[in-house]
């Protein structure tokens, strides 16, 4: 099993009852023209890589196996919550 959650746009949008016809109105892809749905935002969502050296305390960030030791010397004030693969980070 890799470190990547497949279309993780998925999730947010069946885990938060998201709105089929506002997600059609907002969704940004990455490729237009492909096959494939890579979904680059939607919404108030926004889905890419990310550099744990540079989060910003505006946004919530969602990792996929993270280095939880790394982050909290990085941003001791930020709240960490852990699930099984994935962690949660935000600020106050």
């Amino acid at each position: 099993m890799g470190n990547k959650i497949n279309e993780p746009y998925i999730y947010a949008l069946f885990y938060n009852k998201y709105d089929p016809n506002e997600y059609l109105k907002s969704v940004v892809k990455l490729n237009e023209r492909s096959a494939s749905e890579n979904i680059s935002s939607f919404g108030n969502y926004i889905f890419k890589g990310i550099n744990v050296n540079s989060l910003e305390e505006k946004y919530v960030y969602i990792f996929i196996r993270p280095d939880i030791q790394l982050i909290q010397q990085l941003y001791p004030d930020a709240n960490i919550k852990v699930y099984d693969n994935f962690a949660v980070v935000y600020f106050n």
